[in-house]
């Protein structure tokens, strides 16, 4: 059983690319520190995408919302939060909608 996390300090971040100012990627965590290691320390993905394009000093990661902006109750809630921005759906009748699809 892997341990309980604590979706109400949940984290939204982007990996942003500093030449071309581009998001490539945005995603949530309840602990960035540890998320950051786990990117940098991983061999595919989004780490393998960094190293192939010019390593981690042309990308940086970035605090996009938190908590208590950010509060929610479980993960399918973490990922409707992180989809509603993706999308840039900032009315919270929509979001409804979006975790029909994803919830």
């Amino acid at each position: 059983m892997g341990r309980v996390r604590n979706y109400n300090k949940t984290i939204l971040y982007r990996i942003v690319d500093k030449r071309y100012n581009i998001t490539i990627y945005l995603g949530h965590t309840t602990n960035l520190y540890e998320k950051k290691k786990h990117i940098k320390r991983n061999k595919y993905g989004i780490n393998n995408f960094v190293l192939d394009n010019g390593g981690w000093n042309n990308y940086e990661i970035l605090y996009l919302e938190c908590y208590p902006n950010c509060s929610c109750k479980d993960h399918a809630e973490a990922i409707v939060f992180r989809r509603s921005k993706e999308l840039g759906i900032p009315d919270e009748d929509n979001l409804e909608k979006i975790y029909k699809v994803y919830g």
